[in-house]
């Protein structure tokens, strides 16, 4: 009777450890589909009559370009209570919050001088939060996996559709300056690139320092490049 208590309660331990194996894997270690088409600017967003700009004419875009140049900067680990305005609860007195909360006054600043063209929004993003799943989701638009962690030290070219190709697809330039983590994402996806090391935790100061090196000189050779060919 006691021997068969014992292997009753070691069969139960053993369904428990697979069982928990099991609900590990299939809860974390799930596997992306990546799709291997693209769209195209001819593709309208959604069923219906095509909104402005095409106006039905074959070949043309569902909407007009309205910028012909965009900046974008990505702030990594950018927490939202770093750049949300703190406001008093109690009128007429200061807000009272933590020394590292609500400090960024040129985002304050952006959003009240011009509250029509600019919004700061909180994201909700899944794990794993690391540098290259982040890259992944923002230009693709898709969820990364948890078990992509591993790759964010030796990452693997994209080949979904993506913010990056669309744009080398539409003809445009695309001058890149950051983390290096972005040359594996898009392998000679840039027309001009300045890629800085980015896992040195202990440096603060290499891929700011490089981008301010080469911002402004690359922004005035774009301003003479657009002049010399509009003329």
């Amino acid at each position: 009777m006691q021997k068969a208590s014992v292997l009753l309660f070691l069969a139960w331990v053993c369904f428990l450890f697979y069982a928990g194996i099991a609900l590990f894997t299939s809860g974390f270690l799930l596997t992306r589909l990546e799709l291997t088409n693209h769209s195209s600017c001819q593709e309208p967003p959604g069923p219906g009559s095509l909104p402005w700009g095409s106006q039905g004419k074959p070949g043309a875009c569902w909407m007009a370009s309205r910028f012909s140049r965009v900046v974008l900067v990505l702030i990594d680990a950018l927490r939202f209570d770093f750049a949300q305005p703190q406001h008093s609860h109690v009128p007429r007195e200061p807000p009272v919050s933590l020394p590292f909360l609500g400090k960024l006054s040129s985002l304050q600043r952006i959003l009240e001088i011009q509250p029509h063209h600019a919004r700061l929004y909180r994201s909700q993003v899944d794990p794993p939060t690391t540098t290259m799943q982040r890259l992944k989701a923002l230009t693709t638009g898709s969820l990364p996996t948890f078990i992509d962690a591993g790759s964010n030290f030796a990452s693997h070219a994209i080949v979904e559709d993506n913010l990056i190709k669309q744009l080398t697809s539409a003809g445009r330039r695309v001058v890149f300056m950051g983390d290096d983590t972005w040359k594996d994402l898009f392998p000679g996806a840039f027309s001009k690139a300045f890629f800085f090391p980015s896992f040195n935790v202990r440096d603060l100061d290499t891929v700011d320092n490089g981008i301010l090196e080469h911002l402004y000189p690359t922004r005035d050779l774009w301003s003479v490049w657009r002049m010399t060919h509009c003329w």
